[in-house]
């Protein structure tokens, strides 16, 4: 089969038009025996007027297929079965009655998100900035659901005579349980249109085994990244990128890398620290960049911009689960194992799982504050039953442990601070207090990390430190 075309809205059914594609039909025909098609939404099919020419008419089918449900709440397969028939089946019957044409579904397809079935073709990202909160950007279940709710349907009606899915990609390292695209690759959807495909719908422990199969292979295996990485062509002489490929540094002020993606926020929960997955990154890092150090996060939380308490996330189940003493200590011994030089960094973030949370990550909401902003409303006291004072004591008690666990793994610097502008500004006296203490845990360099556009004058602690860590990235400005 060969589509004349796909998706030409307005020159399919221009009226003006329909010589031309009746030409074009009957002049590929004289040449091709296989069947004709072409690929359009079903709003268009129905102004087409030479869909008789057509073997087969491929219909895009992205009809939304119910209203959104609560998170973590997959579709049911029976509820999506009604919803094809009542938001599906009138607009295929009515292009049948058009015209004498067989029709297949050229085009569909579920991204695994949540309430993927609400706006298949480009269901929206609950926490479109980044990936805060995993549970919210991956569903899995709901695009599993979906796909087999689409054969039961596609199986019901006999007009129907082929799927296309929106898509397997070709990249072998796209895919798993942490994406969230259209691809079905090593999701469980993907054994479901196994199934499908293979015809063996019996119940006879042939779909177990398929399971089985996929979860031994959950994630891209090395020998596919491998061949990925092999497959990419290398620049030509006159593109060459070779010029910033730089060899490792040796001098003692060399601290060029990477801030780590570690589990409790920025990357996959599939490879927690210290895992065979958070390894192999980290190779990937070294061999691509030649990268000589790496700052690695533990990730705390708070309330809200009035919390005076902050708090490790422990349970396992959580998308923001903080990583533990273990998975740091491993990740910091494989680290050093290849010669990288290691900061840590204690970072806060507000609990993005709290309803007052949702949709604040980098909106502008007026009632959205982030890690900077904590304090807001606490004005410059600093006297011991303040607010500052309280805070100042919880957080003291976080950064003394991971100094300790700094010096016993024998990292290269620590940072006392990440990117706590308004607190930064607030309580010297603390900080300083706070710094010494540090010090007298641990013996590498001492740092923080302050906004561009801050001068030690607006953070006077900071003659306290060896270096001070800038963030560059010109993005917000607070007054």
């Amino acid at each position: 089969m060969i589509e004349v075309s796909s998706e030409l809205n307005f020159l399919f059914s221009a009226p003006q038009a329909e010589a031309g594609w009746r030409s074009l039909i009957k002049d590929l025909r004289d040449f091709f025996p296989g069947r004709v098609s072409c690929a359009v939404d079903q709003q268009t099919a129905m102004r087409i007027g030479w869909i008789d020419a057509l073997d087969f008419l491929g219909l895009d089918v992205y009809n939304s297929l119910g209203a959104p449900l609560p998170l973590s709440t997959a579709p049911e397969v029976a509820d999506l079965m009604a919803a094809y028939e009542e938001n599906v089946t009138p607009s295929l019957e009515a292009i049948l009655a058009k015209g004498n044409v067989s029709i297949m579904f050229s085009e569909t397809g579920f991204q695994s998100r949540p309430n993927c079935h609400v706006n298949p073709s480009g269901t929206e990202l609950l926490d479109p900035y980044d990936d805060s909160a995993w549970l919210l950007v991956v569903d899995v279940a709901c695009q599993d659901h979906a796909y087999e709710a689409l054969f039961r349907y596609v199986l019901s009606k006999p007009y129907i005579h082929g799927v296309y899915l929106w898509m397997w990609k070709a990249d072998p390292t796209t895919g798993g349980t942490y994406n969230g695209d259209f691809t079905p690759y090593a999701k469980p959807s993907e054994t479901t249109l196994r199934r499908w495909y293979g015809g063996n719908l019996s119940e006879d422990g042939t779909e177990a085994l398929l399971l089985a199969r996929r979860n031994a292979r959950l994630e891209p295996t090395v020998e596919q990244r491998e061949a990925a990485r092999a497959s990419i062509v290398p620049p030509s002489a006159d593109n060459s990128l070779a010029r910033f490929h730089k060899p490792h540094h040796t001098t003692k002020r060399s601290f060029n890398g990477f801030c780590v993606g570690t589990p409790d926020e920025w990357s996959s929960p599939f490879y927690r620290l210290g895992s065979a997955g958070s390894i192999t990154s980290l190779d990937d890092m070294i061999a691509t960049t030649a990268a000589d150090s790496v700052e690695i996060i533990a990730q705390w939380w708070f309330d809200n911009v009035n919390s005076t308490e902050i708090y490790p996330i422990l349970d396992a189940g959580s998308p923001l689960r903080t990583s533990t003493d273990d998975e740091l200590n491993a990740y910091i011994a494989a680290a050093k194992q290849r010669g990288l030089k290691t900061i840590f960094t204690l970072m806060l973030d507000p609990n993005w799982l709290l309803p007052e949370q949702s949709h604040c990550r980098d909106t502008g909401n007026a009632n959205c504050y982030w890690r900077g902003q904590l304090g807001t409303f606490w004005g410059t006291d600093c006297s011991i039953n303040s607010s500052w004072a309280k805070w100042h004591a919880g957080y003291a008690d976080a950064t003394l442990h991971y100094a300790r666990l700094a010096q016993a793994a024998g990292m290269d610097s620590f940072l006392i601070t990440h990117e706590l502008y308004l607190p930064n500004k607030n309580c010297p006296d603390l900080w300083s207090a706070l710094t010494a203490s540090v010090r007298a845990i641990f013996s590498g360099s001492i740092s923080t990390v302050i906004q561009e556009g801050d001068t030690p004058s607006k953070v006077p602690w900071a003659n306290d430190l060896d270096y001070l860590g800038i963030d560059c990235k010109l993005q917000r400005v607070y007054h």
